[in-house]
């Protein structure tokens, strides 16, 4: 997603502003087995920040001037938070 943005003339720091991590209150979802209730988000979080860091390191292109720190708080906090204050005041 990130390179689809980049594509057509998005920053990548602007690209990830798109990502957030929800629920699925309105529905069936099937969670990713690894982290399959809530107790297991410090895990995914540690997880993806170690996923993120290796893959600025092989392809830096796609994150600009964000570090890998920066795009995992996007991802699992501040978008979603963004996003509930701006659409639900």
């Amino acid at each position: 997603m990130v390179a689809a943005g980049m594509a057509h003339g998005h920053a990548p720091e602007a690209c990830w502003r798109c990502f957030a991590i929800g629920s699925d209150f309105g529905g069936y979802i099937d969670p990713i087995n690894d982290y399959s209730t809530a107790l297991a988000f410090p895990q995914f979080h540690s997880d993806l920040l170690a996923s993120l860091a290796d893959l600025r390191k092989k392809r830096p292109e796609l994150f600009g001037t964000l570090r890998a720190e920066e795009a995992v708080d996007r991802v699992c906090y501040q978008n979603a938070m963004e996003f509930t204050f701006k659409h639900y005041p």
